[in-house]
């Protein structure tokens, strides 16, 4: 145990936020039973309450493969959305359940470097994407006990808001505090197969005929691809599963949902 647990919170999973009490308690004794500085970092989306604040105000929900277009007239909303309602909704469920949760985003103490996305072409408008961070923020609140639950929103330089991808947050965080294990909790069992089954282990191949194939589509592409990236950075598995194996999933027990493997331990596995 030399690193955190970090867990993506899917934005479909909290429509439900306080029918979710096995969801809390997972975390929360996972991060009770890990010792200090190793603990658990929550990094949350909130996709369906966003297109719904969106619509009541008048404006269309937009998305290009899986991740959320933000014009500047949307940005407002999203950071509100994400950074207020939700991460203080969640930061309460957890205190219930007996996690010593505080709320942040991306952005507190400069800890996760963000900037503009350019790699799914233009016009993504104000979404962002981490291209580093020293982690520090993430270390002072674990080596205090606490839990930090972070809003996928943060800052340009010049401080300009900016719309980030859970996943690919996850992700980031994932590698500058040298994640223990990353997971991605969602409303699924996990990344499911063109027969109807549960895929268990996938790595950057398979990933990519699925997603080629059609198999795969929507936000779970951006979540496979956000993953195969995490196992590579981080040298081991990434767990995909639903919020109702969280206690399965959070232990690295094995039988609970699909395992995103860096392609080097494939590689190893089939020279033996």
């Amino acid at each position: 145990m030399s690193g955190p647990i970090v867990v993506k919170v899917g934005g479909s999973v909290l429509d439900e936020l306080a029918h979710m009490p096995v969801l809390w308690r997972a975390l929360a004794e996972a991060h009770d039973m890990r010792q200090r500085g190793c603990g658990v970092i929550i990094i949350h989306g909130g996709g369906r309450a966003i297109d719904a604040q969106l619509r009541a105000l008048g404006m269309q929900p937009l998305k290009r493969d899986g991740v959320r277009i933000t014009p500047p007239e949307h940005i407002d909303t999203v950071v509100g959305v994400l950074g207020g309602v939700i991460n203080t909704r969640m930061v309460a469920e957890l205190r219930q359940a007996g996690a010593p949760a505080v709320g942040i985003t991306l952005t507190d103490a400069g800890t996760v470097s963000v900037m503009r996305e350019d790699r799914l072409g233009p016009g993504m408008g104000l979404v962002g994407r981490v291209i580093g961070g020293d982690g520090s923020l993430f270390s002072d609140l674990l080596d205090c006990g606490r839990m930090p639950v972070v809003a996928s929103v943060g800052t340009e330089g010049d401080g300009q808001l900016l719309n980030v991808n859970a996943d690919e947050a996850a992700v980031g965080i994932a590698e500058c505090v040298r994640a223990d294990m990353l997971v991605m909790l969602t409303d699924v069992g996990g990344v499911i197969g063109a027969d109807g089954e549960l895929i268990e282990c996938v790595d950057s191949e398979s990933v990519d005929e699925l997603i080629s194939s059609g198999v795969v589509a929507g936000g779970m592409i951006a979540k496979l691809r956000s993953a195969v990236e995490a196992a590579e950075q981080l040298g081991r598995p990434v767990l995909i599963g639903s919020v109702m194996q969280a206690h399965a999933l959070l232990s690295g027990r094995g039988g609970a949902g699909t395992r995103v493997e860096p392609t080097r331990v494939r590689v190893m596995r089939a020279l033996k």
